[in-house]
Order: C-alpha cells, then structure tokens, then sequence
C-alpha cells in the first residue's frame, strides 16, 4: 500500500526539487561565505581552516575614531 502510494506521488516529489534547489542554491549557500566575517581571513587558507576570532573584528571597527567620524 505504502510503497504504491509512494510511485504514485513521484511527479508531485518531481515538482518539488526546483523550489528545494532553489532555497539551498540562494539561501543556505550563502551562509557559507558569511563567516568571513567572524573568521581571521588569509586568501591561501581553506575556509575551515582558518582561525575563529568571533566578535574581534566587529569590536575593533566599532571602537575606532574613524567609526564615529563617518556614522
């Protein structure tokens, strides 16, 4: 019963690939490259290997002079 009902619904999981594809290609994947920011760039390094440095980055723009010269 179960496995007829599965060959009978495969146009609809047909259907469902192109918008899945869609939410992994333009919304996950980008996340990927979003932790540059939290992470010690080098363009040699691999992004896994690079060193996590958090909040780092985002402390010393924030505390810097030419911060609130320009905001």
């Amino acid at each position: 019963m179960t496995k007829r009902r599965i060959k009978r619904s495969i146009p609809y999981y047909v259907l469902l690939l192109l918008p899945i594809a869609y939410l992994v290609i333009f919304h996950y994947m980008p996340m990927w490259g979003l932790q540059m920011a939290f992470r010690d760039f080098t363009s040699q390094t691999p992004m896994l290997q690079m060193e996590w440095r958090g909040l780092h980055y985002f402390e010393q723009f924030f505390s810097s002079a030419l911060f609130w010269q320009y905001a």
